[in-house]
């Protein structure tokens, strides 16, 4: 199944000038319309696709004007990727590497994954590939479309930039009655085709737990594919960043509160909040999507070896300050795992990745 493409880059012959592609997911969001927003700010001729799950859902619109003016010197695609399915992911993946093959692509420069689900209302819900939500689009997805992807990256300058948050600590959690996990067992059964009924009221409770331990099962898995990267010498320096961008109070999220009061009267006060928090502690919990944009942005294509630290290909974020991720994504044999599970959960075929993933 193709995704749709409202523009499609000219075809040309890529030269060795050009700066390269460019991946947002989720860019019609409040942090992804940010990332975007940064992106087209800056002076290089970058090709970009900004992905959206639907091209004709009312939050694309605003993507399409900001495309329309601010794209100048760049290529901007604005594209359908549904990580929700699988079939939407490999489909994406295969037409950038073609393209890329053919030359009709500069090599991807930076792979920002930023789209992401919080099932926190209307309770568990499933793909169509069979995989709890939130699983399936902040953590497989994600994997499937990185390993897909990196035969087309820039070899030398190319990163893997991976949206993260403050739900992946174990130590953080939602306030649940005494006789309620903070967090989900280790169990991938339950984590990914879960089994037991909630009792009524559970489901922001439950929606955040999901959110948390698939973020966490994403930073993981970049920490194991890093050693596999490492191991690779034509891909061993494509960098990987984790970014937490904090809490952000935003007319997307608003848009989704059922409640008009909420939306109508709290949600602006809490806003207003969101931007003197930001103000006081600019990485504290509440920031703005401006800010964390510039934070992504600067992540996928400025942040200096000297700046991250000794390591430098794999590296946490917070904000614009460096950071650590939860110790439990150091575990070797949670790695392990966790990669071992989450391939066969994808699918992933030897010929659909230019990694060793054995």
């Amino acid at each position: 199944m193709q995704n749709r493409q409202d523009s499609i880059v000219p075809p040309h012959e890529v030269t060795a000038d050009e700066p390269g592609t460019i991946i947002v997911t989720g860019a019609a969001g409040g942090l992804g319309f940010a990332i975007a927003d940064k992106i087209l700010q800056r002076p290089e001729p970058f090709t970009c696709f900004f992905t959206v799950r639907s091209s004709s859902a009312p939050n694309a619109q605003p993507l399409r004007d900001l495309i329309a003016e601010k794209a100048g010197n760049k290529y901007v695609n604005l594209v359908e990727l549904d990580l929700s399915r699988f079939e939407s992911v490999r489909a994406f993946a295969i037409d950038v590497n073609s393209r890329v093959a053919a030359r009709e692509l500069p090599p991807v420069r930076a792979l920002i994954l930023n789209a992401a689900v919080l099932s926190m209302l209307g309770g568990r819900q499933t793909t169509t590939d069979g995989f709890e939500q939130a699983f399936a689009v902040n953590h497989l997805s994600n994997c499937l479309l990185t390993l897909m992807l990196l035969e087309s990256f820039n070899k030398q300058k190319g990163r893997i930039v991976h949206v993260s948050s403050n739900a992946h600590y174990e130590s953080w959690g939602p306030r649940v009655q005494k006789h309620e996990p903070q967090k989900l067992p280790w169990d991938f059964e339950e984590m990914s085709r879960p089994q037991g009924t909630l009792r009524p009221g559970d489901e922001k409770n439950d929606g955040m737990r999901r959110y948390g331990r698939s973020k966490l099962c994403l930073v993981m898995f970049m920490h194991a594919l890093r050693q596999r990267l490492d191991a690779s010498p034509e891909l061993s320096n494509i960098w990987i960043v984790g970014v937490n961008p904090g809490v952000m109070i935003h007319g997307n999220i608003l848009s989704k509160v059922p409640n008009a009061l909420m939306r109508h009267v709290a949600g602006p006060m809490a806003q207003v909040f969101n931007q003197v928090m930001a103000h006081i502690k600019p990485n504290g919990m509440w920031r703005t999507t401006t800010k964390s944009g510039n934070d992504v942005v600067r992540a996928a294509l400025d942040l200096t070896e000297k700046e991250l630290g000794e390591n430098y290909k794999d590296s946490y974020m917070n904000g614009n300050e460096l950071a650590k991720a939860d110790e439990l994504a150091d575990d070797p044999g949670k790695q392990q795992e966790l990669w071992d599970r989450t391939l066969a959960f994808i699918q992933l075929k030897e010929n659909e990745t230019a990694l060793a993933t054995s």
